[in-house]
């Protein structure tokens, strides 16, 4: 049953080729005209989404075909978009049945695409990649964090939940900022989760190898993180040899302290 409000617009998509469509989400998405039912606040990405469901099976394969005509069309002209509609088209290609939205949109990254979008754009467009990622994305994801490193803190909240056992490495690679080491930290708690238990004392190793890297007012939010979740990170071997060694070398420097050398010959008792 179609709700009275949305009957009109139903009506008006249903009629529409797919030009005509992309002619019309177009001037949704640029915000010129909305002619679907809804309130202020649902243009224009939550108007569409609404309607969509009552759609027929043709109208909505129509629409989708629309939408990757759009994002092609983005992807060739990235500065003919407002940062608007940028941002609405991502958000209404992840949540409709696009065909080819992850390639399309991973495309526009790899091979320094990303350097083309608005600098304003490209959290948006990597986070919407994001919702789209699984298992094979480990090889983008791994990528991201080597050649665009403020986004590293988001390519390990994405590889923890598709590709647990590549997350440690880009966690090592993160930059020396606070902000991207609270986005990975968010996550690490349930990246560490997602292990058998017997298996989390190793990756827990690998995070203390990794704070030991790190500044201690950055290794701490790490640090605290799993420990508000009920982790303990254990010392690093290196920082632990390390202060073996320290602890060695401070002995033997007592100990030499207490030795009185003397180099003269006592003849006293020589016969």
């Amino acid at each position: 049953m179609i709700p009275d409000a949305y009957n009109q617009g139903v009506s008006h998509i249903e009629s529409l080729t797919v030009p005509a469509m992309v002619e019309w989400l177009r001037d949704e998405l640029f915000d010129r005209n909305h002619i679907l039912g809804g309130q202020a606040d649902d243009y224009p990405v939550q108007a569409i989404l609404n309607h969509f469901p009552h759609l027929s099976i043709r109208a909505q394969a129509r629409m989708a075909e629309a939408m990757r005509q759009l994002v092609i069309e983005w992807k060739g002209s990235p500065t003919a978009w407002t940062e608007s509609a940028i941002k609405a088209l991502l958000s209404l290609a992840t949540e409709l049945p696009v065909p080819e939205t992850k390639p399309l949109l991973q495309s526009s990254v790899e091979q320094g695409g990303l350097g083309q979008v608005p600098t304003a754009v490209r959290a948006p467009l990597l986070r919407a990649i994001a919702g789209l990622s699984g298992n094979g994305d480990r090889t983008f994801w791994m990528m991201v964090a080597t050649e665009h490193s403020q986004f590293a803190g988001m390519a390990f909240q994405v590889l923890a939940r598709v590709a647990p056992g590549s997350a440690v490495e880009v966690l090592g690679r993160l930059p020396h900022e606070q902000a991207i080491v609270d986005t990975a930290a968010r996550v690490l708690p349930e990246f560490i989760a997602r292990f058998p238990e017997g298996a989390q004392f190793e990756k827990l190793e690998q995070v203390a190898q990794v704070t030991a890297s790190l500044p201690d007012q950055l290794a701490a939010r790490l640090k605290s993180a799993l420990m508000h979740a009920g982790y303990t990170v254990p010392e690093s071997r290196s920082l632990k040899e390390a202060k073996q060694r320290n602890s060695f070398r401070q002995a033997t420097d007592h100990l030499a302290r207490q030795v009185s050398y003397n180099n003269s010959l006592d003849l006293r008792d020589a016969t």
